[in-house]
């Protein structure tokens, strides 16, 4: 997607936070994809502090695993707050308008639509773009 440009949700922050939402195909597990996500966390310097929000420079969310829907320790698919967040949402529907989300049965457009949170996003860098 392109990259949209917000403010923080959920606890205040002197910077603005950038977000882009990405479609990929693999053969790897749920799980698997989890870990390869953790890792390049960590290559990017990143430090899981225990629960709640915090700036960091880096976070990366599984949203979908295709239309499954899986409650782990680790992970839950759908992502458990993305009907929710306006800055997931506007990117998410630029790359998969028509996903159905499994378990709310309405499409990417349709949750975009119908969120309540009014926090400002707005597009940093188009798709083309980059």
């Amino acid at each position: 997607s392109s990259i949209y440009e917000s403010e923080p949700w959920g606890f205040r922050a002197d910077t603005l936070f950038l977000n882009s939402v990405v479609l990929i195909e693999t053969e790897r597990t749920a799980m698997d994809l989890l870990n390869e996500v953790l890792q390049i966390e960590k290559s990017l310097g990143r430090t899981h502090r225990g629960s709640g929000y915090a700036s960091r420079n880096i976070d990366i969310d599984i949203l979908y695993f295709n239309d499954e829907i899986m409650e782990l320790p680790d992970l839950i698919i759908p992502h458990p707050r993305l009907h929710e967040r306006r800055f997931t949402l506007e990117p998410l529907v630029e790359v998969a308008p028509e996903f159905i989300h499994p378990l709310l049965r309405k499409t990417n457009s349709e949750l975009l639509a119908q969120v309540s949170d009014s926090t400002e996003v707005r597009i940093f860098k188009t798709a083309k773009e980059l």
